[in-house]
């Protein structure tokens, strides 16, 4: 059988976040939104607003965070994957 990755896309405050939630909470496999991580790496390092801040580099962390969850979702032992925004978001978003 194939595996499904299936991006889960949509406007901010679209409920993105609260059906990879269920999804996960029913036993699949997901993956969250990357650009909570890549902020709070950012305040770590003493940027508080990463995103306002410096722009370009907060795009490219999700950009390549995001590369990298699609590539461990394709390892997955599990047929169906989901994760909480992917690549095309980032390219939106630098567009």
């Amino acid at each position: 059988m194939d595996k499904e990755i299936i991006v889960i896309i949509g406007g901010p405050g679209s409920g993105k976040t609260t059906l990879i939630n269920g999804l996960t909470d029913k036993g699949y496999t997901c993956y969250p939104e990357i650009s909570r991580e890549v902020t709070l790496e950012a305040r770590k390092q003493g940027i508080e607003q990463l995103f306002l801040e410096k722009p370009l580099l907060f795009s490219e962390l999700l950009l390549e965070g995001r590369k990298k969850q699609f590539i461990n979702a394709t390892k997955e032992a599990a047929d169906i994957v989901f994760l909480d925004r992917g690549i095309p978001d980032v390219l939106a978003y630098m567009h």
